[in-house]
């Protein structure tokens, strides 16, 4: 539920965020720790996979003796099997911490995301109101303003940010709009 109007300077807009619009907040979160992660715990992985590659392959040389007469069948499929298993391990182990870390950072009702949030935007910056206190945010303080996945966001460090979803705003073109434009008047860029 939205109600939004805009008088002169000024924007005001009252809005109810929920569980689905954190679940929507929360999937751009672990996009954005994954893509920053990938590249260090994936080198990890594609290291620790090519190691046991590499040792398997050169098990099975060494037990052939690079001849097939003496290749021996079952130890090369025992080798195969443990390091598939290593393999299947690692990702089971991957999905069950994601689902951990999914778990343990849902909102509470009665917590500072879900409910009834007031906000009102103006040259000096964004003003915040709900169920659990009231705050003033400069806009010299925002961050970075992104629009993804049905959501605007207003981000204040790298996970905290206000989250506005399009589907409960009456004009969101307008809203994004004006929010860039307090933004880049303070000095930030878009």
């Amino acid at each position: 539920m939205c109600s939004d109007g805009a008088t002169g300077m000024t924007m005001e807009i009252i809005i109810t965020l929920d569980k689905e619009d954190w679940k929507k907040f929360h999937s751009l979160m672990q996009k954005q720790l994954c893509e920053a992660a990938s590249s260090k715990a994936w080198r990890a992985g594609e290291m620790l996979l090519l190691v046991a590659l590499g040792m398997a392959m050169g098990f099975l040389m060494i037990q052939t003796g690079f001849r097939q007469a003496d290749f021996h069948w079952p130890t090369a499929l025992l080798v195969a099997g443990f390091f598939l298993l290593l393999i299947v391990i690692f990702f089971i182990r991957l999905y069950r911490i994601q689902q951990g870390m999914t778990q343990a950072s849902e909102p509470m009702k009665g917590g500072a995301f879900i409910g009834e949030h007031r906000f009102v935007f103006d040259e000096k910056g964004i003003h915040t109101a709900g169920g659990n206190g009231e705050s003033r945010h400069a806009w010299s303080s925002v961050k970075r303003i992104e629009r993804a996945e049905g959501l605007i966001m207003i981000y204040f460090d790298t996970l905290f940010a206000l989250v506005f979803p399009e589907s409960k705003l009456s004009d969101p073109e307008e809203f994004y709009r004006y929010v860039n434009e307090q933004y880049s008047q303070a000095g930030g860029s878009f």
